[in-house]
């Protein structure tokens, strides 16, 4: 059991230094961008970018569902993900 909490461990660093090495070569290269628009590190926002609207076909994405039925479901995810990183958390103190 305790070689198996040492290997997980080992590949949790791996799996956040992956991360990390992922963003800055996504940094480095600018990918995601669009050249001839230059906002900064808001330019990875769609709401940055003039006329956005017409870069996206949006006659492809239809849903029977309202959007405030879409906005609360993303509040409960949200809240959702919350008590579940206060219980991680609180685990992660319990067991130092």
């Amino acid at each position: 059991m305790k070689n198996l909490k040492i290997i997980l461990k080992y590949l949790w660093y791996l799996f956040i230094f992956s991360i990390v090495v992922s963003v800055i070569i996504v940094m480095y290269k600018n990918m995601g961008l669009i050249s001839k628009f230059d906002f900064g590190a808001g330019a990875y926002y769609y709401t940055d970018i003039p006329n956005f609207e017409k870069y996206i076909n949006n006659s492809i994405f239809k849903t029977k569902f309202s959007i405030w039925f879409l906005i609360t479901l993303f509040l409960i995810w949200g809240a959702f993900v919350y008590k579940l990183w206060c219980y991680i958390d609180r685990k992660i103190e319990k067991d130092k």
